[in-house]
């Protein structure tokens, strides 16, 4: 007999063993119940939490606004458009970006 199978003890018909299977499968089960629980809350908390938004480049800005690369570059440079300076990048954040063309509209 192979060292696992030595382990595991002969299974004997009858009531005895009809009760400890019941009670393995109830155990089993609730503790199924508990990790969809737990998944579905993570799930949940996973979705509400706030998550960084992907920054767009110059080119993408450029072409949302109808400018050239360089009139973007030029803005950033000067703050006249929401940036982030990364290194030798420029970065610009969609919800900044919206929130400035929205002031600059109802001005």
């Amino acid at each position: 007999m192979s060292e696992p199978a030595k382990k595991i003890l002969p299974l004997r018909a009858g009531p005895d063993i009809m009760v400890r299977l019941e009670k393995l499968e109830d155990f089993l089960l609730t503790g199924l119940q508990e990790l969809h629980a737990v998944k579905a809350e993570l799930k949940k908390q996973a979705d509400t939490t706030p998550g960084l938004e992907k920054l767009l480049d110059a080119k993408t800005v450029a072409e949302l606004l109808g400018q050239t690369e360089r009139q973007i570059y030029q803005q950033a440079k000067k703050k006249e458009i929401p940036s982030i300076r990364l290194g030798k990048y420029w970065k610009f954040s969609p919800s900044a970006l919206q929130k400035w063309l929205e002031k600059k509209n109802s001005a």
